[in-house]
């Protein structure tokens, strides 16, 4: 606890001077790749960087300050992504890398499978266990990437054919600068921050963490994350105008544009919030005379309660001094 507070009190100042030493030690590396000295000095300054970073980002879950915002992630399409950074890796070291989803090659399996989940976060946490599995498995070993769904939760894990884990090194995996054996662990410069962080992170995103292993026969480290509702799709624009003749028009002329996606359209205020409130949109665009009050109003509303939004006013006769309110007040851009 005292190790953590201290750090956590200089990783700041720390990160700064590190970074500045990266970009000439990398222009060194380029300049002068066979010179092992540098070699040492550009791997230890990254690993150095990493462990700073760790500790950082500890220090804004404890502090309450990292607040994770959780949207649903297609986890299928996710392992995907991660599987094609990291076969290269393997086929280096002569490793055979598997992906799986069910029980089955991810390959056959087409449908989304949703998660609740931070998508920087599920990256530390699938990266920490896949270069773990990496950095442990032989040549000519096994790892795989895969995941399977239990009760309301997904199983995402990585299992590899590794040297295994003691039930006694198992309690101490996920517990702050914890080492399950000193003289392996020094040997691949483990820092014992990597699966503590990845416990947090998940325990943050309302999943739980946990291994599977045994002497000389390999492990599987896995997280549950709780199951999402699919993504429902953005809207490229709401069109909002009260006349059905001139909705048509303006509403053919954005779609002929072929800038825009998804296009809805409304005929009144009331009916443009409820498409606001139900999901994301990216662009509203309304006259300046609707059923059920004016484009301006709702464009204020619009302004206050969904930020996010740009807003847009079509109007050929509305005074200066409305437009001019209109602009000064960010009701419009």
């Amino acid at each position: 606890q005292e190790k953590t507070h201290f750090f956590q009190n200089i990783s700041h100042e720390l990160r700064t001077p590190l970074t500045l030493m990266l970009n000439p030690l990398e222009d060194a590396s380029g300049d002068y790749g066979q010179d092992e000295r540098i070699a040492v000095a550009l791997r230890n300054s990254k690993r150095l960087l990493r462990l700073v970073n760790q500790l950082l980002d500890f220090q804004k879950l404890d502090a309450g300050k990292r607040e994770l915002v959780l949207v649903p992630i297609d986890l299928r399409a996710f392992i995907e992504m991660c599987a094609d950074y990291f076969k290269s890796a393997c086929a280096a070291k002569g490793v055979n890398f598997l992906v799986s989803c069910d029980g089955q090659l991810l390959e056959s399996m087409t449908q989304p499978i949703w998660v609740n989940a931070e998508l920087d976060a599920l990256e530390k946490v699938t990266f920490n266990f896949l270069s773990n599995a990496l950095k442990y498995t032989p040549s000519g070993g096994d790892i795989e990437l895969g995941m399977f769904r239990v009760g309301e939760h997904v199983r995402l894990f990585v299992a590899d054919t590794g040297p295994g884990i003691s039930e006694e090194g198992q309690s101490k995996l996920f517990e702050v600068f914890s080492q399950v054996d000193e003289t392996t662990t020094r040997a691949h410069e483990g820092t014992g921050l990597g699966l503590a962080l990845v416990k947090s992170l998940v325990e943050e995103m309302g999943g739980q963490v946990g291994v599977e292993s045994a002497p000389g026969e390999g492990s599987s480290f896995w997280a549950d994350l709780p199951m999402g509702e699919a993504a429902k799709p953005l809207i490229d624009v709401l069109l909002v105008e009260g006349d059905e003749a001139s909705l048509a028009s303006v509403g053919a002329a954005i779609e002929a544009s072929g800038r825009v996606g998804l296009v809805v359209t409304a005929t009144s205020e009331e009916e443009a919030l409820g498409f606001l409130e139900e999901q994301p949109v990216r662009c509203v665009v309304a006259d300046h005379q609707i059923g059920g009050g004016d484009g301006l109003s709702l464009l204020e509303r619009v302004a206050q309660s969904f930020p996010d939004s740009r807003r847009i006013l079509l109007t050929d006769h509305a005074a200066n001094d409305v437009m001019q309110r209109a602009v000064n007040r960010a009701w419009v851009h």
